[in-house]
């Protein structure tokens, strides 16, 4: 019974879908399944009752799940206090979205340093789930997400919002007065994921199955030099493009029967991890604030 084995079951036992379970972990459904047979011939009782739509825990299985939670917690809070004496004195280890880190985390990051030049910090950078999962798994301290992150020994606390708006190069025509959602869907696009996790009722509406997507891109803020160049139209961060549509380079295009868009952001780290400390915590809290 190894800790990989109890996490997808925990996993598992939360989200009640196999599917769901191996979408979260990264993994196809088959994988899931022969994990939670394993667990079942080790602890030699059924632990889940399969049906075609849920997944419900036996008896055994509540049992279970009530001791996988702890081991899992135990394990997660070991390996944190075991990394924290790591022979820098205590390197603080970051994960940020891409986009997240260009536009935030890297001013709130490069101030801290200046003012604190004892702190060692390391960053990685990935989707926001994967990031969520190594945070789990004790291999980050800090996760800056676009997704929440609700766990017993986590604290998951709001970030920075920022609005998406509708852009296109200045060469490109601007209908007066905005677009409509059905209008919109009948122009050249530029697709990014960062809709998706503001909008996602939006997204998939105006992107799923639109022959009109000329280009498709992972992460939001590699779109600008193609609607700079004129390249259809796209959502992006205002933030992103302020400097262009002050120069008149970039155009905003109202959607005139949508309400604002926000993209959320998080911080998200484990209670008991020592290298987050209130110090810190309240400066990237005051960074958040200023953005407000």
């Amino acid at each position: 019974m190894n800790s990989e084995t109890l996490r997808t079951f925990v996993t598992l036992a939360q989200l009640g879908s196999y599917t769901k379970t191996a979408q979260k972990m990264i993994v196809v459904p088959s994988t899931i399944s022969k994990q939670i047979k394993q667990l079942e011939a080790e602890v030699g009782r059924p632990l889940v009752i399969r049906d075609k739509k849920t997944v419900k825990l036996t008896q055994a299985g509540e049992v279970l799940l009530k001791h996988a939670r702890r081991a899992l917690e135990a394990e997660a809070d070991c390996i944190g206090e075991l990394n924290a004496l790591d022979e820098s004195g205590g390197s603080i280890r970051i994960g940020a979205v891409n986009s997240l880190f260009q536009s935030h985390v890297t001013k709130w990051l490069n101030r801290w340093l200046l003012e604190n030049p004892r702190s060692r910090v390391s960053v990685v950078t990935d989707h926001s789930q994967i990031l969520l999962n190594k945070l789990y798994d004790g291999e980050i301290d800090l996760c800056f997400a676009y997704r929440a992150f609700r766990e017993n020994n986590c604290i998951c606390m709001p970030f920075v919002e920022d609005e998406m708006i509708l852009v296109t190069g200045r060469g490109n025509a601007v209908p007066e007065g905005g677009v409509t959602v059905s209008e919109l869907k009948r122009l050249p696009l530029v697709k990014e994921t960062q809709l998706s996790v503001a909008d996602p009722k939006l997204y998939a509406e105006v992107f799923d199955r639109n022959d009109n997507v000329l280009l498709s891109v992972s992460m939001g803020n590699l779109i600008v030099p193609f609607l700079l160049a004129g390249n259809g139209y796209g959502f992006v961060v205002a933030r992103y493009v302020r400097d262009a549509l002050a120069s008149g380079a970039l155009v905003r295009v109202p959607v005139v029967d949508h309400p604002a868009i926000q993209l959320k952001s998080y911080l998200v780290f484990k209670k008991a991890n020592p290298l987050a400390t209130d110090a810190l915590i309240d400066d990237i809290r005051g960074y958040a604030d200023r953005q407000k």
